[in-house]
């Protein structure tokens, strides 16, 4: 399973309590949760993506993972699904 995560600015609004990033990361904990026995990764993008965890088997690590993501981590351009989808699909076509 490959995660793909907006971390653009729009990610810290309020709309949805108590942020928008916020909630991603707990929904995100609660999906490595269900499917533990399956091997998860995580892409975080704005206009470019880049790979936050590759495909993993350790819960420990992917939460630490999921915890860390701030919009700081990723250019602050806008949103682009493209890279981040590519990637998500390359990364799952080698393994």
């Amino acid at each position: 399973i490959m995660i793909c995560v907006d971390l653009s600015k729009s990610m810290d609004a309020f709309d949805v309590q108590p942020s928008r990033l916020e909630k991603v990361k707990f929904e995100m904990k609660k999906i490595a949760a269900a499917f533990n026995s399956d091997r998860i990764g995580v892409i975080i993008f704005s206009s470019e993506a880049f790979m936050q965890s590759p495909l993993t088997y350790d819960q420990n690590a992917l939460n630490l993972f999921i915890e860390t993501m701030n919009t700081s981590l990723v250019p602050s351009s806008g949103t682009d699904f493209g890279p981040a989808l590519r990637m998500a699909l390359s990364k799952l076509e080698d393994n």
